[in-house]
């Protein structure tokens, strides 16, 4: 499931390359987006998900909440889950 297969051996760290350059783009830093990132964690009520998607519509990253089970794949169409 796409839980797991996000995952990978070793993984974790900061992003680097092209996703780190996007990153800054839209968010204006790495901090900035943690930040952005933790507060909708934070401000998501009931169960669900926080996501990092790129939006192919607008050619930007965005962070999403779905609830339970939902996923932006079904919720957000024209976006693809990152993280």
């Amino acid at each position: 499931n796409f839980y797991w297969e996000s995952m990978k051996k070793n993984g974790g760290g900061l992003p680097t390359g092209k996703l780190l350059d996007k990153i800054n783009e839209d968010f204006g830093s790495m901090d900035d987006f943690n930040n952005a990132f933790i507060n909708a964690g934070k401000s998501h009520f009931g169960s669900g998900w926080v996501w990092l998607v790129f939006d192919i519509n607008e050619q930007k990253l965005k962070i999403l909440c779905t609830s339970n089970g939902d996923t932006p794949i079904t919720q957000y169409p024209g976006t693809h889950p990152l993280l």
